[in-house]
């Protein structure tokens, strides 16, 4: 009775793991491929460091062989479960013209001597290192460029801002720079106000995905304020500015248009100390805070 091959397949695709095992059967028969626990497995399935990459190892004539197939993010899951067990089957079954096992394992008798090496048993084959597979790059960064609107002295503000988030693969947690710019023009105060700020913070991916991905960010910034007040009659024009440092806590949900490129929408609130500008015994407004905001931008992951 040919002997079973006993498969190990990797979490992510464990509900696909029917497609494997029917791949592995349909190219190894007569020999039927089964489902086993990692240290059972005559062959495994393993995801790789590197996006979209699994690694098959099968042990054949005591050696471990190993194939890496690298998948684009467009292919079904079940797409991959078949790829990967007919790539099990293929290094299974190895080269039909080989001779039988019974047959290779015949070897010529050699007479005993005095100087015949003893015998020693078989070490088990390790399997192959995990530096044999192409490095992935360490760091992955997201560059996005968004509209802003929020609230402002006594009309929204409306401007845009820039971010670069760098993130450790396989890690949650990163670091981002971040620069906007906003303006808003009362016509009730006959007042101009633009903010311009830059700073930096952390960034904690809650949901991360090749399609779709959750992230919450907390920056510390640097922040200018700039007052323009239009002359009356009775007055000429007077300017003002303030700088000061703010905060900023955002939640944002991207989704993949085309890859790299995603649809991002975030919402936020930016508070800081309260300031107050007069001119002359003129008051040209009072900073919002705290003052919350909506984002929506292009976001490029790399």
């Amino acid at each position: 009775m040919p002997v079973p091959i006993p498969v190990y397949v990797v979490e992510d695709l464990a509900t696909h793991q029917p497609e494997v095992l029917a791949a592995c059967t349909a190219v190894a028969t007569p020999r039927q491929c089964v489902p086993a626990t990692a240290t059972q497995a005559g062959a495994r399935i393993v995801a790789g460091t590197a996006p979209h990459t699994y690694r098959v190892d099968v042990l054949r004539d005591g050696q471990w062989l190993s194939r890496y197939l690298v998948f684009s993010e467009v292919d079904a899951p079940a797409e991959r479960a078949r790829a990967l067990g007919m790539t099990v089957g293929v290094l299974a079954v190895g080269d039909s013209q080989s001779p039988p096992p019974a047959e290779a394992a015949k070897k010529p008798e050699v007479p005993a001597h005095k100087d015949t090496p003893v015998a020693r048993e078989p070490v088990a084959p390790e399997a192959p290192e995990e530096s044999a597979e192409p490095a992935a790059a360490p760091v992955t960064v997201h560059v996005e460029l968004a509209g802003r609107v929020g609230s402002g002295v006594d009309s929204p503000r409306v401007g845009a801002g820039a971010n670069a988030v760098f993130l450790r693969r396989g890690f949650p947690l990163g670091v981002f720079v971040t620069g906007t710019w906003l303006g808003s023009s009362s016509t009730k105060l006959e007042v101009t106000s633009r903010w311009l700020s830059g700073g930096g913070g952390l960034v904690a991916v809650i949901v991360p995905s090749d399609g779709f991905l959750l992230d919450a960010r907390a920056a510390y910034l640097r922040e200018q304020w700039h007052v323009v007040a239009s002359a009356t009659d009775e007055l000429p024009e007077d300017a003002a500015t303030r700088s000061y440092n703010s905060l900023e806590l955002e939640v944002g949900a991207a989704a993949q248009l085309v890859d790299p490129l995603h649809l991002r929408l975030g919402a936020g609130l930016r508070t800081s100390p309260a300031q107050q500008v007069r001119v002359a015994g003129r008051a040209l407004g009072e900073n919002p805070s705290p003052a919350p905001y909506a984002s929506l931008g292009i976001l490029l992951r790399f």
